[in-house]
């Protein structure tokens, strides 16, 4: 480890696309941090075309040893290529002992009761449960939607739901890996840099490129397993005491822009049905792996994977002569046979695993 390494606890990454509004606000509640000095704060501007750029800039200038910017803009000739890459860059050039994704239009150290505070010991929290848990490989926090004024906390059943899990301190297995695949952010977590970054380049662990959909669970699982390799008893803990992150519910976010009344919403419906489907396929091939088709783990993927992919083909690929193609291509995450007797049954005392099969080879039948 190199004294540069060495000298910093934390690796900040923040991608910024075009949030002149919220990048003030978001890099106050990290600046504010106790250890916030011995951090590195990783600004990526991914082809930003409004002021974001100018704000990035001023906090660089006044905190030089903790802000860098990285310029995808100018450094490589690329315009907006996306969170996933512009994470990538990030991790490309993480120098700290630990790694957290915070989002430039979000906020650190929320506090439900008292909004505009900031927790300047959210950061440090985060380290220590890490550092004090050897065995353990990443650590969780809590997170809540803000109105897009940062004026009021939304409540939603999500997180509320995931909020609650936390407190019950989860410490089996299956029941971690549930809790990560029911997340939809990489965000308000810190993870280990040498899980994430090895000697060789080719053995490095990154976002996959031009991922809009389903970017962070691809991630977050992938560093799951790789932790489950590398003989982590726990992969996930959480921080002593609750440490929140504000997710501002903005109407232009990408998360925002799936919308039926979209003029690409038929192409978007595609790519993000198929990429629940990629992701789905490639996790149930893992559990299977790790744990055997009749685990609890491997049953649990397998209803998520059958309910969720069997709606949204059915909702939104609706196949017609101009998108043929692209429906078909759907196909190949799916099981085209189903050897099971209970096939014309809803498989309900067999297991999740026969049920996925049931409900895909119905689709199938379905779609012919």
């Amino acid at each position: 480890m190199s004294t540069e390494k060495a000298s910093k606890l934390m690796t900040i990454i923040i991608p910024c696309y075009n949030i002149e509004p919220y990048i003030r606000p978001c890099l106050h509640s990290i600046m504010e941090q106790n250890i916030i000095k011995r951090c590195q704060v990783l600004c990526i501007d991914d082809g930003c075309t409004d002021g974001t750029t100018k704000h990035l800039e001023r906090y660089a200038k006044k905190n030089p040893d903790i802000i860098t910017i990285l310029d995808r803009k100018t450094k490589r000739g690329i315009k907006n290529s996306g969170v996933s890459a512009a994470r990538n860059l990030g991790l490309d050039n993480a120098v700290g002992q630990t790694i957290m994704f915070v989002d430039g239009d979000d906020l650190i150290g929320g506090n439900p009761e008292f909004i505009h505070h900031t927790d300047h010991y959210y950061l440090e929290e985060f380290y220590d449960a890490l550092m004090s848990k050897p065995d353990t490989a990443m650590i969780v926090g809590k997170m809540d939607y803000i109105d897009p004024q940062c004026v009021k906390i939304i409540p939603t059943k999500r997180f509320d739901t995931l909020n609650n899990r936390l407190e019950r301190q989860i410490s089996k297995i299956d029941q971690q890996l549930d809790f990560l695949d029911l997340r939809i952010s990489s965000c308000n977590t810190l993870y280990r840099t040498d899980i994430i970054n090895k000697p060789s380049v080719a053995d490095c662990l990154r976002f996959t490129p031009n991922m809009m959909y389903f970017e962070d669970a691809d991630f977050i699982m992938k560093y799951a397993f790789r932790a489950l390799d590398e003989q982590y008893k726990y992969i996930l803990n959480t921080t002593e005491k609750p440490a929140y992150y504000f997710y501002r519910n903005r109407p232009h976010s990408a998360m925002h822009k799936l919308s039926p009344q979209h003029s690409e919403s038929t192409m978007r419906c595609f790519d993000r049905t198929k990429k629940r489907l990629e992701y789905y396929a490639n996790l149930l091939n893992k559990c299977e792996t790790y744990f055997g088709a009749s685990s609890r783990m491997y049953n649990i993927a397998a209803h998520r994977y059958a309910n969720k992919t069997a709606s949204d083909i059915e909702k939104y690929s609706k196949p017609d002569n101009s998108y043929e193609a692209e429906y078909n291509s759907l196909l190949d995450f799916i099981p085209n046979e189903c050897s099971h007797e209970c096939l014309n049954t809803n498989c309900g005392d067999c297991g999740y695993q026969y049920k996925l099969k049931y409900l895909c080879n119905k689709l199938i039948t379905h779609t012919k």
